[in-house]
């Protein structure tokens, strides 16, 4: 199994590209509450949070929240569909789903949703049963990456197509102006590239720091550069 990240090192990888030339990244950890410090992250089939209990503030009982058939629940429930979604486990997505409705937007500390989980984690099956039951696509984490930008981050091409067909915006920025296009073309990732600019990706988009995914290419040399680079080429030409 791979050696997990600390979260802070896979957060900047992921945003700001640091780790683009490393294997595909796996994505947030399940954090519902923010300020409890968080060591470990997901890996597919094996998510977890491991808190440090030392620092952590004592246990209060979980508030209550409406849903919309004014019903209540805890949001003791919403990280168990969080987990469930970064684990690939469809069939208790599906149930948590079919008990409350409402957990399809739930959010974890860092505003994930349980579709971000499922998207990053390469879980087409959680991803479709999630659109079925009412996720949002346009739905965004603290620094405003969507579904799309995180399983093109993570070099997902089964996800990102299912995503861009479902209607997912691909030229929705993060916070830093990088498009899942950049993103992809960063870590070398040719078939998620490919898929983006079939979904309608515009290769001439530039991050805030000037530049577009051709030239995040032609920096970073990761994985399958060169493929990635003609893709990209001929659909700027």
């Amino acid at each position: 199994m791979k050696k997990s990240l600390p979260l802070t090192l896979l957060l900047s990888a992921i945003l700001l590209g640091e780790l683009a030339a490393q294997p595909p990244i796996t994505g947030p950890s399940i954090n519902m509450q923010p300020q409890v410090p968080v060591r470990a992250h997901t890996m597919k089939g094996d998510a977890r949070d491991v808190r440090d209990s030392s620092r952590q503030p004592k246990a209060q009982p979980a508030p209550k929240a409406k849903t919309q058939n004014n019903s209540t629940t805890t949001v003791e429930k919403a990280p168990q569909i969080h987990r469930a979604s970064a684990d690939g486990q469809a069939d208790s997505v599906k149930q948590a789903l079919t008990d409350d409705p409402s957990l399809v937007g739930s959010r974890d500390g860092s505003g994930y949703t349980p579709l971000h989980h499922a998207a990053i984690g390469g879980h087409a099956e959680v991803v479709e049963v999630l659109l079925e039951g009412g996720a949002k696509l346009d739905s965004i984490g603290s620094r405003g990456e969507t579904a799309l930008f995180l399983a093109s981050s993570a070099g997902n091409a089964e996800v990102v197509e299912l995503l861009a067909k479902a209607g997912a915006d691909p030229n929705k920025a993060s916070a830093d102006g990088k498009t899942p296009l950049h993103k992809a073309a960063m870590a070398g990732n040719a078939e998620v590239v490919e898929v983006l600019l079939a979904a309608g990706a515009d290769p001439t988009t530039k991050d805030r720091s000037g530049r577009t995914a051709l030239e995040m290419a032609e920096h970073y040399q990761a994985g399958d550069s060169r493929r990635v680079i003609k893709s990209l080429q001929e659909a700027t030409q």
